[in-house]
């Protein structure tokens, strides 16, 4: 297998994909809803109680992925970022391109993480093309929108061991580098993912030299 490739530094064209629709005109993917939320001291009584809102996904469960894609030529270890474009990207820098890792929200009808990882390697491989190999937990699960939505995101590395000439395009990035450049990741699990996977393999202090 060949050196994977990494990042040139070049920057990358500037994109608008999105257009501004009229308020009428909603896509559906999302619920909003209000519940009343309460404080209870030990012996069980309200001390306080607020009703928040707060938004899910009608279709989907409440459970992320996120997949640190790891690939290693010799001694050096690359992770796999997707070159995306989402509408929350253009809403905050101008701009709807935005480096991300692979992440999925998961179907309510997987309830416990085997079946999870089957569907995630699932997807690896038929919308990237890729060749995959062991898989590991990247630490405990996390909240990345507390307060605005329950979601819960499950870290996990998934190590590549091939790329077919099919799917979505990734760019091959030394972890060190990425450490190193982090300040310039707009993508939350791609951060995440990113710190945990460099502690995992030892990398983090070496990258901070």
């Amino acid at each position: 297998m060949g050196k994977p490739s990494p990042s040139t530094g070049a920057p990358r064209p500037k994109r608008r994909l999105f257009e501004r629709s009229a308020p009428e005109k909603k896509s559906g993917f999302l619920d909003l809803r209000t519940e009343l939320f309460q404080e209870r001291d030990a012996d069980g009584k309200v001390i306080a109680e607020k009703a928040l809102e707060f938004v899910l996904p009608k279709k989907l469960s409440d459970n992320t992925i996120a997949v640190a894609l790891i690939r290693r030529s010799g001694d050096e270890y690359f992770i796999g970022l997707d070159d995306d474009d989402l509408p929350a990207a253009q809403c905050f820098t101008g701009n709807s391109q935005i480096l991300v890792t692979p992440a999925w929200r998961l179907p309510r009808s997987l309830r416990s993480m085997t079946p999870a990882r089957r569907w995630i390697r699932g997807r690896l491989e038929n919308e990237y093309g890729l060749t995959l190999g062991q898989a590991w937990e990247l630490g405990g699960y996390f909240h990345p929108s507390p307060g605005v939505t329950p979601e819960i995101v499950f870290p996990l590395a998934v190590e590549v061991t091939d790329e077919d000439d099919f799917g979505r395009d990734l760019v091959w990035v030394e972890i060190g580098d990425a450490i190193k450049n982090r300040a310039k990741i707009n993508d939350g699990h791609l951060t995440t993912v990113l710190l945990r996977s460099a502690h995992a393999l030892g990398l983090l202090g070496k990258s901070d030299d």
